[in-house]
């Protein structure tokens, strides 16, 4: 039977001559013949993700996986294809994708078991997925000549050494998540590198460093768990970092993640005029929240949150929240001394009992998420005058209060709490959304002033 959707696709593809052809997701058992009619295509995902910029984006959930066992012939019929995922296939014959001249980009992860001797033939190769194949070691990686490749993802395998890298000069982003990895080694030869996952491993200390001149993005927490495969060996830390330590050289950092670890204080992050995106959270700090001296510091998490890559399933998994990391300590009491340019703080999860008085100086400030914690009073908020969005679900709060210096506020979240009564949002004249399902009102009232109220 034809898949519908499928067909739907192709057709729109054919019609508007595109050159990116989504299939994940569809149920599909083998490649549709219509897609081979597509000789202009130049992107192609029959997996899980397909790549966007230099992350591996997951594909909208329609069906259910692709279970394609095998390549058809028909495959060369598309002569321009640069990219092709079939991440989640059990395909063990990949012969067919050297004859593929101007193949790029390919996603290969949790697919064959079989041999990736295929690759040698294909040197022009610039990003790799070959995630959760059991790969053990690197030294069979590094004698396919794939002296090119820029990004490489080795998550969900089985890797305990960092090792044989200097067979890959040109690597800018290098990705080995969820593995066994002891400790930070064997990187120096990677001057080019700009972008290192090394989370849910067994890594005790950072170092080894120095030499990533030119890295902008530092993962030794969740990041990099990118497409929900929980590994079920006890790794519920992404790793035992006890101390920050050892950053001094990576001047260009831009964003870094240390969440999940055992850190109990935020020391070591001096002299990091570009750090813009920094993860804290589910460690053990206690201590006042002093990060005044991050300049250019946009957003900062001390809670659940773990933003820009698609790792929800991971952090939803039930293995992991019956054995959840605790949260930091932190108590509402505490002095928030924030970055001046800051733009966004996840306080979330927290078991903070009020909303904590953030320093003077918060202009910038846009979004805050102080969900998932046990506030009762919506407080110390009016010193806040560019705040967009609100996000205080998932507590004890009674009452609608205390908003009006919030004259820029558009997004306002307080669904499960204990709310009553809809009042005091007449001096929100940009609320553009409100959330306020399970509370306990009986009356929907007092919105007609809301006039962007979607």
């Amino acid at each position: 039977m034809k898949n519908k959707e499928a067909l739907e696709r192709i057709q729109k593809c054919k019609e508007e001559q595109n050159d990116f052809l989504d299939l994940g997701y569809l149920n599909l058992k083998e490649v549709p013949e219509e897609v081979f009619e597509l000789a202009h295509l130049r992107r192609l995902n029959l997996g899980r993700r397909f790549l966007e910029g230099t992350d591996w984006k997951k594909s909208k959930f329609i069906l259910d996986h692709n279970r394609i066992q095998a390549l058809p012939e028909e495959i060369l019929k598309l002569p321009n294809l640069e990219e092709l995922s079939l991440e989640g296939n059990p395909i063990k014959d990949l012969s067919l994708l050297i004859a593929l001249p101007k193949l790029r980009h390919l996603n290969l992860a949790s697919t064959t078991k079989g041999s990736l001797e295929v690759l040698k033939d294909l040197p022009d190769l610039i990003s790799l997925n070959i995630g959760g194949l059991n790969i053990r070691n690197l030294t069979n990686l590094s004698k396919l000549n794939l002296l090119n490749l820029k990004a490489l993802d080795l998550s969900s395998n089985e890797i305990e050494d960092i090792e044989d890298l200097e067979a890959f000069p040109k690597l800018e982003s290098l990705n080995l998540s969820i593995n066994k990895i002891k400790e930070i080694k064997n990187l120096e030869q990677l001057k080019e590198l700009k972008a290192l996952y090394l989370g849910l491993n067994q890594i005790l200390e950072i170092k080894n460093l120095d030499n990533l001149s030119k890295l902008q993005v530092l993962s030794l927490g969740y990041l990099g768990g990118h497409h929900g495969v929980f590994p079920t060996n006890n790794y519920y830390r992404s790793n035992f970092i006890e101390k920050i330590k050892n950053l001094d050289k990576l001047s260009l950092i831009k964003q870094l993640d240390l969440s999940g670890n055992l850190i109990s204080h935020i020391e070591g992050l001096e002299n990091k005029p570009n750090l813009k995106i920094l993860y804290l959270g589910h460690n053990q700090i206690q201590k006042e929240i002093e990060l005044g001296y991050l300049k250019n510091l946009r957003k900062l998490s001390l809670g659940f949150e773990t933003g820009i890559y698609n790792i929800k399933n991971l952090l939803s998994h039930h293995l992991f929240r019956e054995n959840m990391p605790l949260a930091n300590q932190i108590h509402s009491h505490n002095s928030f001394k924030l970055p001046p340019k800051l733009e966004e703080i996840h306080l979330d999860s927290l078991n903070l009992t009020q909303i904590p008085a953030l320093s003077n100086n918060n202009k910038h400030l846009k979004k805050i998420d102080l969900s998932f914690n046990i506030i009762s009073k919506i407080e110390n908020l009016n010193q806040l005058p560019n705040l967009q969005s609100l996000y205080l679900n998932n507590n004890q709060i009674n009452k609608i209060e205390n908003l009006n210096q919030l004259l820029n506020l558009q997004d306002l979240s307080l669904y499960n709490n204990q709310i009553n009564k809809i009042e005091n949002l007449n001096q929100l004249p940009n609320l553009q959304s409100l959330y306020l399902n399970n509370n306990q009102i009986n009356k929907i009232e007092n919105l007609n002033q809301l006039p962007n109220l979607q």
